[in-house]
């Protein structure tokens, strides 16, 4: 007797969702979820949402703001180790209006330990009052930018940022803007490279990168921004202004 496998095929699942809302059938839709399930949605700016009931709540008001409503999945890939690409198009007509709306995006999705989880593009990543958002995703202006506060920590880490990746993370102009050894998946990406066993890593330098590591490399190693800083008039000005008070500020000579 064959046997057939229990693991869920994740093509037919983003599937059986897409066409579940298709039909405004939200009852198929939560089906495709597991129960721990997280939607993440923080990239559009919309929120994340941890479990079935919300995840349904938002669902259902989602499609209550459109008259008509259509998600329609273009591509669906298997990428293997539980990671999807899909390539989708909205199309929309909310309610009280006469004009529709169009919209076409893609998202790769992981499901770890039934959780799908995103890879954003250019996006802020953290932890606020009011979110966790981390995908893997590594920038190292953040090592850089902290060498004078923790040079133990930050300095060999960059060290060994650039012995492990190599010219993959680190070019003519210093470091790379960002890179994701988590991300392994073989798919074309827009921004970016991926080297196979090793992740994805961006191929731009960014000034608001290069700037904050070289600007406290130099005040770890003499204050040098942070002298000129205090001494000048209008940040002085605003600072106080500002209710700030205590430290340093106290010790320059008032400014009007």
């Amino acid at each position: 007797m064959s046997q057939e496998s229990t693991t869920p095929d994740p093509v037919e699942g983003v599937r059986r969702a897409f066409e579940a809302l298709r039909r405004r059938d939200v009852d198929e839709f939560m089906s495709t979820w597991t129960p721990d399930a997280v939607w993440d949605l923080n990239a559009w700016g919309i929120g994340s949402f941890e479990g079935l009931a919300a995840i349904r709540g938002f669902v259902e008001d989602w499609l209550g703001n459109y008259e008509d409503y259509l998600a329609e999945a273009e591509e669906i890939f298997d990428l293997g180790d539980g990671v999807v690409f899909v390539a989708y198009r909205e199309f929309a007509r909310p309610l009280g209006s006469e004009g529709n709306l169009e919209r076409r995006q893609a998202q790769v999705l992981l499901s770890v330990e039934g959780r799908p989880r995103s890879f954003f593009g250019y996006a802020a990543r953290g932890t606020s009052f009011i979110e966790v958002r981390d995908d893997g995703t590594l920038a190292p202006t953040a090592v850089g930018g902290s060498v004078p506060f923790a040079p133990e920590i930050t300095i060999p880490t960059l060290i060994t940022m650039r012995e492990r990746y190599g010219e993959r993370l680190f070019g003519r102009y210093g470091f790379l803007d960002a890179f994701n050894p988590s991300f392994t998946a073989t798919v074309p990406v827009s921004l970016g490279r991926v080297f196979p066993g090793e992740g994805w890593f961006d191929t731009d330098y960014l000034g608001i990168d290069e700037g904050p590591i070289l600007a406290m490399i130099e005040n770890y190693r003499s204050e040098l921004v942070w002298r000129v800083m205090r001494r000048n008039p209008h940040v002085l000005r605003g600072l106080r202004r500002a209710g700030f008070s205590g430290g340093w500020l106290d010790q320059v000579v008032a400014v009007r």
